[in-house]
């Protein structure tokens, strides 16, 4: 377990520091990826009844390493516990490009960890993904493109959340 010297952040703190991290960014419907981060939580919000805290910290915080480059130490820096940084740890996605089944393996392996945090978490993510809304703004081949790399994928992490995955 790791010592920490500063005291945990709170929610909106986490909140804050995405809206830091991912100011620049836009998603591939060129709106602000912050849009996306927000989404998350609140899905993570409405679709669990008690979510906890530290889901939430890590749902905030669920790109912040594979796409703005933090690492476990400025995690670690920051206060965020350990159970938070291994949940984000979980929920990044391997430098390497992923084939479609690749994608699927590396949920296996979420799921197969049994952190619920980072299940919840991605499931959540996976949600906003495959966005019926989102996906109908996409081009015809981007969006089938998405579909084939998720949906399966998703359909791993409804059952072993024990959800019905439509």
């Amino acid at each position: 377990m790791t010592l920490h010297t500063k005291s945990h952040p709170t929610l909106k703190e986490s909140q804050n520091w995405a809206k830091v991290l991912h100011a620049d960014q836009k998603d591939k419907l060129r709106k602000p990826y912050i849009g996306h981060i927000e989404w998350v939580v609140a899905h993570l919000r409405q679709s669990f009844v008690y979510p906890t805290e530290d889901q939430l910290h890590a749902a905030y915080l669920h790109d912040a390493m594979e796409d703005c480059g933090i690492t476990k130490r400025d995690l670690f820096d920051k206060g965020y516990k350990d159970t938070i940084v291994k949940t984000i740890e979980l929920v990044t996605k391997p430098k390497e490009k992923m084939s479609n089944s690749d994608y699927e393996e590396w949920i296996r392996s979420i799921i197969a960890s049994q952190n619920i945090d980072a299940i919840r978490v991605k499931f959540s993510d996976m949600s906003d993904n495959l966005n019926d809304e989102r996906m109908s703004q996409l081009e015809v081949e981007e969006r089938s493109k998405l579909q084939k790399k998720y949906l399966g994928a998703y359909r791993l992490l409804t059952e072993a959340l024990n959800m019905k995955g439509d």
